[in-house]
């Protein structure tokens, strides 16, 4: 006979049907609580947020600002979209690194200016500035960003670095607006 074996299964010992409720509720297929309880019953009330309500997106950017320090942005250069990001602690320790040789010279303005700009920039009109082809070059990245660099104009390194310097500056810089006003 089918479900045989469940019934013995569960009758050898382990379970028992003391384990289960009496009654089921036909209407929802629910076992029915015991007629009587002697706990109380109480209903909390639902709490509102008090703070700002964030949207996914807004939640996103607050989250990297803060715990991680990640921002992109696009920006117009001289008729080219730039896509920009702010420099992890990596990046900034390769820019030290390779800027090192312009240390007490005229030039060291121009070497920072231009690395910084290097490492923060990701794409050119939609084409990756620089693509890593083995692990050299992931350890180079830097180096590799500034000698293609160095081959463009400053009036557009120096945009590119003021643009960089803006979004660092602005980081999470809205996002800490609203709820600094949200907040009184």
């Amino acid at each position: 006979m089918p479900g045989e074996e469940d019934y013995e299964a569960i009758t050898d010992g382990e379970w028992s049907m003391d384990d289960f409720p009496d009654e089921v509720d036909p209407e929802a297929g629910l076992f029915k609580p015991p007629a009587s309880t002697d706990a109380p019953v109480t209903i909390e009330p639902v709490v509102e947020p008090s703070g700002p309500v964030l949207t996914p997106e807004e939640r996103t950017q607050f989250v990297n600002a803060l715990h991680l320090g990640k921002a992109t942005r696009e920006v117009t250069i001289l008729g080219k979209v730039v896509a920009i990001q702010t420099l992890t602690v990596d990046l900034e320790l390769q820019v030290a690194i390779l800027i090192k040789p312009w240390e007490g010279t005229q030039g060291y303005t121009r070497a920072f200016m231009s690395a910084v700009a290097a490492a923060s920039i990701l794409r050119i009109d939609g084409t990756p500035f620089f693509t890593a082809i083995n692990e050299d070059d992931k350890k180079h990245v830097v180096e590799r960003k500034f000698t293609k660099i160095c081959q463009y104009f400053p009036i557009f390194v120096d945009q590119v670095y003021g643009e960089f310097r803006k979004l660092e500056m602005a980081l999470g810089a809205e996002l800490l607006e609203k709820l600094g006003k949200s907040q009184g």
